[in-house]
This record gives structure tokens, C-alpha cells and sequence, in this order.
């Protein structure tokens, strides 16, 4: 151990050595963005990994995350809690006080690289799950390093921050007051915290999760921040006055009448910090002044970056997200709000899918910083200012239907983008569940928005009305609902600009027979086509029956594109502002119907290839369908049976490796059972197949001597 009466040489050697490292790593640092950017490693007595680290700038809310290679920070002390702070600011690592302890390595450079070469013709695992995931790690690997060549990672200039401050038992306390000093004033701060895995000294157990540091940003306006890190694992004293000085610190930043950001949930990243008790539990506990950016940031970018056609298939637009949110830090710099706003801003449920977005990264994020902004407008207002009105010119459709339209996907073409609001049991009027009544939900912030902005509206709903109502009841819902509509939304009033959707017939009654349950549909159909000629509305009819029902309510999978192609028909003829056959105001059921698409859009012209009349396999019900075909298989099988070849097999061959055999001699067979007992089976749909294979493959054919002197071939 070291003496400070009689220091060894060496000893002194070393501590130069930490000083200078420790130096090192702090002067390195400074080049970090103000969006706080480290790395953290996992320490345990064979190796170190270092982590993946996140970078994100709440100022312009623009999120990068960048793999540890790309990182400027790359020296081992960063965040190790392996390691504890002397006197004199050196610090030492315990592995390194034992002769019994593996000498600790520092994190590798690209600790991906030995994956990018990996292939099929390398692969040491013959088959199963542990090939696959072999492979895998070898595609990801060399996804990752795609990524980073063509990607540039993000830069913030120091000159907006300053130089990052390290708190920990050496810090002094002129640099804690002048820090305290410098951010009294500061309500938005930015976390991120990093936490270390110990391995456990019993193989059985878990390795430990030991909470590192904390990255603080104090966001004083868009362009200046204070940046610094706690490191939780090399604190004074309890007792001490340097402590006393960083509760204080963290008091002030943690407290009520601050906002949080985080990447996260910034309850859940403090958590494992509450050992410390530098924190108030009760303030940290608080979800009211905590914002997840990464929640926000998807409704944001959902809601305001262009999507393409794919993109738009995997959202989900029930709600349209509202960027009240955004306003939250610009509120607390001026103190314009109040608790209760803070609270259903942050807390808000968010039904936005977070990974649904699929459109390129490479689309530019508009730029609608959070902060008054000093600066004059930039180039990106101005694409943004252009991408708005671009969609702006593009007409859009809103679907508003019960569970019959689940199966219709969001879509955009170049003439126009349509979007679905799918809710089951959707009813024209509902008292008793008013957010299933269609009435009552287009008063609902989610629907207006569509509603205020869609060139064309179209109502697929009835059939839950039908089987409980009768039907001049519900006649008088759908009046009342359309008068409603087109008096808030005028440019609804023409009669190609809403549309009503026949009812398809059911199956299923409630509380009366099926015939009257049909019978209260047909009525309802006559009566809301005389509405249509009287409100002046569109009627579309999809000419759904009951054989493209799978359960007698609800369309067949394969018979959907009758409502697509319908659909895609009617909002054409609303593009050119002429009805589908006739200028007449009431468009007939089969008028839409029977148009079909023209060439100019995207989707697929099947309903003119349909024929009309009803084959022999329509007219069948679907339990004689299933039947018909289970009665196929099993002929087929019987059949199948008569053209079996027999061969031995050896213990160690698969059935993948016979598999590439017969695939590589070019052999066309039907199914191969599982074989028992040395017993090989392969069935062939034809004798004259069974015979060439009979000729092709010995007796001998698949044994283990065979089959492994024929794959050495295959790799040569």
C-alpha cells in the first residue's frame, strides 16, 4: 500500500500515470454534444464491453444515437464503478491490487468487427436454432456497420455548453456553489443515466446492475447549456461538507419546479439512484414535472414528417396526436402554465405506434424548436413551409367505420392519401356507450381533426344499428348525423363529398330471427337511399353476400378487395369532380360499384376481372367448402403413398441433408415422413418420378459416410 512518509518509485509512477489518464478522459470529453453523449462499459474479470450510447438535443428535438465506435470518448474510465477515487484525484482499480484478478482490459474498438465476415460457407454449427442466430449476429453486425459509414454522427459545438464538469468525492466546493450559482435560475434539465454490469462472484447469479453516473444538461436557452455528471460510485463522505454541497445541487435540479427530460421514463432512470439520498424521493417519485422524450418525439414526428405509402400501413391513425407537449418547455422558460396543463401534457396516454414509423431516415425533421428562438428563419422552416403545403394540395379521404373496415389499410397514392378510423361496434347512436356512438364521436378532438381537413368523408356503418334497432329508427340517426356534420364542415356539403356505405347482410341476429334480422337490412337500405336523394349524399354498395363472410357478419380476408376496389373507384370520380356513370345527384348502388380504377393510380384493376356470375365453388357454404378439401387431402395422401421409395439412413444425416441432396440431383418428390428406425420414406407424386429417382440414388445413398463425403464436395 502506498505511504505518504516513504512513497515508493514506482508507486509514483503510477499515480502520474491515473492523473494523466483521468486528464486524458476529461479533456476528451469536452468535445461531447450539449445533449449529454457517454459511454458506459460493462467490467467484468475476462473482458470490458463497451455499451451503446445515446445523444439526443432537446433544443431542436432532433435524436441521434450512435454506435460506442463512433463515439469520441473511448478511455475506460468513463463511468467505471469498478474503480475508486484516492486521495490526490488518482484513482485505482481493484482487480489490479490482486495477483488472483485478471489484468482489466479496456473496451475494444469495434467490438463488432470479428462478426462482419460471417457466411453460410464458414458457419461451424451444421443446422438448428443456433445457426440461425450465428448468422443473424453476422447480418446485424454488418447492418450496424452500414449505418455508421453512411450515416454521420452528431456534432454539437462546445462553445454551446462549456466544459463538463465531474462531480465526485474531489470535486471542490467553489466549483459545486459556482455550479449551484450558475443553474438557480434553470427549470428544464435533460438526464441520462448509465449503469455498470458486475459479474457476480457465483456463477448461478445474475450479474449486477451497478448504477454509475448520471448526465445532466441545464438547458439555460437554445444555444447555452450547462453540462455535468454525477458519478454516483465515487461520492464523499455522508458527514462531509462536499456531500451536504451536491444534495443541495440535486435538491435543486430534481425539485417540483423543475422540468425533466429524458429519453425514457425519468422515474424509472433514477430509480436505482435512490441509495444514494441525494435526492428527494417524494419530488423524483412526482410524474408531473417528467417528460419521456421519446414518447413525445414519435407523436411528433408521427404527426409532422411526411409518410410515404408503406409507412402509412403500419400506423395507427385512431388518434391524431396533438403537439401540445412541444409547448411544455417553452412554457416553463416563461412561466406561462399551470400544474394541471403539465399533467395531461406529459401523462397523456399515447396510442401512437413507437416503432411503426418506416420511412426513411434520411427525411428531414421540420424544425419547430421548442424555444424562442433568436436566430432569423432558417432553411428548414422553409422546406417544412413547403412539405405542409405540398400535402396540403394533395386531397385526403377519411373512413370513419365499425369493425367491417379493420381490414382496410391507410394508404397513399400521388393524387391523394386516405385515412381509416376502425372502432368495433361502432353504432349510429349509442346512449348508453356513447364512445361507440358515431354521433357523439364526431365531436371527439381525434375524429374533428379528420374531419376539418379530409376532402371526402365515407361512413361504413349499420350493421350494428341493424341488429338492435329498427329500421326508420336509425334513419333518423343517420339524418341527424349528417346534418351535424355538414354544419360544422361546409366543404362536406356536396354530394361527392360524403358517402354512405350499404349495409352488408347478417347472419348473426340479437334478440330476433335471422329472416327478420335480413328483413330490418332491406328496409334499412330502401329508406337510406331515399335519404341520399333528399340530403343529397353518395351511396356506395359493395355487393357483399353471404358467401364472402367467414362468420356470417364480418368479410372474408380474400373477398376484401371488393370493398378496395370500391373504394378506390369512388374516390377517382371524386378527384375529377364527375360522378362514376351519370350527373346525377343520387349515384345508384351499382355505379360505383361496377367503375373501375383508371390506370393512372396505384392500386390493382381487379374488379373489372371478376366475372359475374357465381361460380360453383361461391355458391358452396363454407362448411362444405372445408369439408370438399379435407376429402382432397386425404385422397392425396392415399395417393401419395402408392410412389414411396425406401432407403436406410444413417444416425447422424437430417432430413435437411437429404433434403439438399435430392435438391442438388435435381429429384422432385412430394413429402418426406418422418423416418424411424433407420427408415427413410420419400413420396413422389407420379411413378415415373419414384422410377428416376430409384436411379439416381443407391441403395446406400444417405448414410453417413455418403452424405458427409458429399457435403466436404459441396464446400469445396
Amino acid at each position: 500500500m502506498h505511504q505518504d512518509n516513504n512513497p515508493n518509485p514506482n508507486e509514483q509512477q503510477s499515480s502520474q500515470h491515473h492523473t494523466s489518464t483521468s486528464s486524458q478522459y476529461r479533456h476528451s470529453s469536452s468535445t461531447l454534444p450539449s445533449s449529454i453523449s457517454s459511454n458506459s462499459y460493462s467490467s467484468n474479470s475476462n473482458r470490458s464491453t463497451q455499451h451503446q450510447s445515446r445523444s439526443y438535443n432537446p433544443s431542436n428535438m432532433e435524436v441521434s444515437r450512435s454506435l460506442s465506435n463512433r463515439s469520441t470518448l473511448m478511455l475506460a474510465q468513463a463511468g467505471n464503478s469498478s474503480t475508486e477515487r484516492q486521495d490526490g484525484n488518482r484513482r485505482y482499480d481493484h482487480h489490479r491490487q490482486h495477483s488472483t484478478s485478471t489484468h482489466h482490459m479496456h473496451p475494444k474498438l469495434h467490438p463488432q468487427q470479428h462478426l462482419y465476415s460471417r457466411s453460410e460457407v464458414d458457419c461451424p454449427i451444421a443446422e438448428g436454432s443456433k445457426r440461425t442466430r450465428w448468422l443473424k449476429a453476422g447480418e446485424k453486425a454488418r447492418e450496424n456497420q452500414q449505418l455508421v459509414n453512411n450515416i454521420a454522427p452528431f456534432n454539437w459545438p462546445s462553445s454551446h455548453y462549456g466544459q463538463i464538469i465531474y462531480i465526485d468525492k474531489a470535486t471542490s466546493n467553489d466549483v459545486l456553489e459556482n455550479l449551484f450559482n450558475r443553474i438557480k435560475d434553470v427549470q428544464v434539465f435533460t438526464i441520462d443515466t448509465e449503469s455498470e454490469n458486475r459479474k457476480s462472484t457465483s456463477s448461478a447469479t445474475k450479474q449486477q446492475q451497478i448504477p454509475a453516473i448520471i448526465q445532466i444538461q441545464a438547458i439555460h436557452n437554445e444555444q447555452l447549456a450547462t453540462v455535468f455528471i454525477l458519478e454516483a460510485q465515487h461520492l464523499p463522505s455522508p458527514s462531509s461538507q462536499c456531500f451536504e454541497s451536491i444534495k443541495t445541487l440535486c435538491h435543486r435540479i430534481f425539485s417540483v419546479n423543475s422540468i425533466i427530460l429524458a429519453w425514457g421514463d425519468p422515474v424509472k432512470e433514477l430509480a436505482p439512484f435512490f441509495f444514494t439520498n441525494l435526492f428527494n424521493i417524494n419530488d423524483v417519485n412526482d410524474p408531473s414535472n417528467k417528460c419521456d422524450l421519446q414518447k413525445l418525439f414519435t407523436r411528433f414526428w408521427n404527426a409532422r414528417h411526411p409518410h410515404t405509402s408503406e409507412c402509412l400501413r403500419h400506423l395507427n391513425t385512431l388518434k391524431k396526436p396533438d403537439l401540445h407537449g412541444l409547448e411544455l418547455i417553452c412554457h416553463a422558460l416563461t412561466d406561462d402554465f399551470e400544474d394541471d396543463d403539465i399533467t395531461y401534457n406529459i401523462n397523456e396516454d399515447i396510442n401512437d405506434n413507437r416503432n411503426g414509423c418506416i420511412c426513411l431516415q434520411s427525411l428531414n425533421l421540420p424544425d419547430s424548436s421548442p424555444f424562442p428562438s433568436s436566430s432569423p428563419d432558417n432553411d428548414n422552416n422553409n422546406n417544412t413551409d413547403m412539405l405542409d403545403r405540398q400535402q396540403k394540395q394533395k386531397p385526403s379521404f377519411f373512413i370513419l367505420s365499425d369493425s367491417h373496415g379493420k381490414f382496410i389499410q391507410p394508404s397513399s397514392t400521388p393524387n391523394y392519401t386516405t385515412y381509416i378510423t376502425s372502432i368495433p361496434g361502432l353504432r349510429w347512436s349509442d346512449n348508453k356507450h356513447i364512445e361507440l356512438s358515431a354521433i357523439d364521436l364526431i365531436k371527439k378532438p381525434e375524429i374533428t381533426s379528420f374531419l376539418s381537413s379530409c376532402s371526402v368523408l365515407v361512413l361504413l356503418i349499420g350493421t350494428n344499428s341493424t341488429r338492435s334497432t329498427a329500421a326508420t329508427q336509425i334513419i333518423q340517426q343517420v339524418q341527424h348525423l349528417i346534418e351535424n356534420v355538414r354544419h360544422d364542415y361546409k366543404h362536406l356539403n356536396d354530394y361527392q363529398n360524403l358517402a354512405v356505405v350499404l349495409t352488408y347482410p347478417c347472419y348473426k341476429p340479437l334478440r330476433t330471427t335471422t329472416q327478420e334480422l335480413l328483413d330490418n337490412i332491406n328496409e334499412y337500405n330502401k329508406c337510406l337511399i331515399l335519404l341520399a336523394q333528399q340530403l343529397r349524399f353518395t351511396i356506395l354498395d359493395f355487393k357483399i353476400q353471404r358467401h364472402h363472410l367467414y362468420d356470417d357478419i364480418h368479410i372474408n380476408k380474400k373477398y376484401i378487395f371488393l370493398v378496395k376496389e370500391s373504394l378506390t373507384a369512388y374516390f377517382h370520380s371524386s378527384i375529377i369532380h364527375s360522378p362514376p356513370v351519370s350527373s346525377s345527384i343520387l349515384l345508384p348502388p351499382t355505379s360505383i360499384q361496377l367503375q373501375s380504377t383508371p390506370k393512372s393510380t396505384e392500386e390493382p384493376e381487379q374488379l373489372s376481372n371478376q366475372p359475374q356470375k357465381r361460380t360453383t365453388h361461391e355458391q358452396r357454404n363454407p362448411e362444405t367448402i372445408k369439408k370438399r378439401r379435407a376429402q382432397h387431402h386425404k385422397a392425396q395422401k392415399e395417393k401419395h403413398k402408392q410412389f414411396k421409395l425406401h432407403r436406410r439412413i444413417g444416425k447422424k444425416v437430417t432430413i435437411q441433408h437429404v433434403k439438399k441432396m435430392l435438391a442438388y440431383n435435381q429429384i422432385k418428390y412430394k413429402d418426406i415422413p418422418p423416418h424411424i428406425y433407420g427408415n427413410l420414406n420419400i413420396l413422389f407424386a407420379t411413378q415415373e418420378a419414384k422410377e428416376a429417382a430409384d436411379k439416381l440414388l443407391p441403395s446406400d445413398a444417405f448414410s453417413d459416410g455418403n452424405v458427409q463425403a458429399w457435403m466436404v464436395t459441396q464446400n469445396q
